[in-house]
């Protein structure tokens, strides 16, 4: 029974390990978390920049853009460029907006999926990149805002 107990006690503290506290209902519970933790960091961090990215590319795509360019510095750098036909201040909005929004959406629905630290990680990148520091989009959203009056 000493074996018994001890493999017991072992599956106990992997299911924990594997679980994720969540609010449903105004009860907190357990649910089991899709990925390992080291997974879902590696996989969020390979997936932000493409994803935000791509966020600004279906953006330009819906928004009628003339022409799109894609432009890539390396491994942590890259950019999409759109040409509108005008540049109307809600328009050019919305492209810039679409990179966080894109990030916000993919970590919402990690959570959904049960990929916290995968849903934190694309949640953090989308809030850093509306923090008004030069070249990211919430420089640019905010010089929008500043030139309207």
């Amino acid at each position: 029974t000493g074996m018994r107990a001890q493999a017991s006690a072992d599956a106990r503290r992997d299911a924990s390990a594997r679980t994720t506290r969540v609010q449903f209902r105004g009860r907190k519970r357990y649910a089991p978390s899709m990925f390992s933790p080291v997974v879902e960091v590696l996989a969020s961090v390979a997936l932000a920049l493409p994803l935000h990215e791509a966020g600004h590319w279906l953006a330009a795509r819906a928004l009628g853009a003339l022409r799109i360019e894609i432009e890539r510095a390396g491994w942590l750098k890259a950019s999409v460029r759109a040409t509108f036909p005008d540049e109307r201040p809600g328009r050019l909005a919305l492209f810039f907006a679409a990179g966080p929004i894109a990030g916000a959406v993919a970590g919402a629905l990690a959570f959904a999926l049960g990929a916290p630290w995968f849903a934190g990680i694309q949640l953090l990148f989308a809030l850093l990149m509306l923090v008004p520091v030069r070249g990211s989009d919430g420089a640019r959203l905010l010089s929008l805002v500043v030139e309207r009056r």
